[in-house]
């Protein structure tokens, strides 16, 4: 007939093994979970952004964002494009900042300054291409409901005239020589590219 206690002592080891470990394991997933908490509470991040609404008759615009509050604070770069379907959103920590806009090819550069908090971004609406096409040594005049013109004048060898329009209505105005051509009523929908073909004259 065997002694049963040295099998009991065994198992009172190994359960004694077992608290041991899960005791280990749950202590060690408590100091992980109070690091991750440390990081979290410490690491700065953003918390507003900065939308930029385009389409596609700007894709390539490039867009730089830079704070006006801390000069040391690294610019933002986006080039607006089909990946984030010409709508572009820069998160960034509330402040002031320099939104600098370079259209495509040899476009005109802007600057829009704009303010975020830790509840409100900002939105920028860009203008949108209208392509007027018409002859040689034309001149077309667009004139929004303000009273503001944009002017293009066509030499000898161009057809085709290039506006950056905000949304409203406009008057275009070609003139020929000296003699203005009967005006034209336009309505600009928003992030609307749109192509004017004007009637040959001779």
């Amino acid at each position: 007939m065997q002694d049963g206690r040295p099998a009991g002592r065994s198992l009172l080891a190994r359960e004694g093994i077992v608290r041991v470990a899960v005791a280990g394991s749950i202590l060690l997933v408590l100091v992980m979970m109070a690091l991750l908490w440390q990081h979290w509470s410490s690491v700065r991040e953003p918390t507003t952004a900065i939308l930029v609404h385009g389409d596609p008759s700007l894709d390539g615009a490039r867009i730089t964002v830079e704070s006006a509050d801390d000069p040391a604070e690294p610019r933002v770069n986006v080039t607006l494009g089909q990946e984030r379907k010409f709508d572009p959103a820069i998160f960034r920590y509330p402040g002031q900042y320099n939104v600098t806009i370079q259209y495509p090819g040899s476009g005109p550069s802007v600057t829009y300054v704009v303010t975020v908090d830790h509840r409100r971004g900002a939105i920028i609406d860009l203008p949108t291409t209208v392509t007027v096409n018409a002859q040689p040594g034309d001149k077309v005049i667009l004139t929004n409901s303000d009273g503001a013109s944009q002017t293009a004048s066509l030499d000898s060898k161009s057809t085709r005239a290039t506006f950056l329009l905000m949304p409203g209505r406009y008057i275009l105005v070609r003139t020929r020589g000296a003699a203005p051509l009967p005006p034209q009523e336009l309505v600009i929908e928003p992030h609307t590219p749109r192509q004017i073909d004007l009637p040959r004259m001779e």
